[in-house]
């Protein structure tokens, strides 16, 4: 089993994702659950397979 640590940068973004303040001018509105879904998603190999 992997243990991962937690950054500075990923505190920011978790910050920014579980902030209820509206996101600064000029930044997509989706930025911050793409964010997390990259920094939740990214640590494992994801299938190529469709049905899977």
């Amino acid at each position: 089993m992997r243990h991962a640590r937690t950054t500075g940068a990923d505190k920011a973004v978790l910050q920014q994702v579980f902030a209820e303040t509206p996101v600064p001018p000029g930044v997509p509105t989706d930025n911050q659950a793409t964010m997390f879904l990259a920094l939740t998603c990214g640590d494992a190999k994801w299938p190529h397979d469709v049905d899977g």
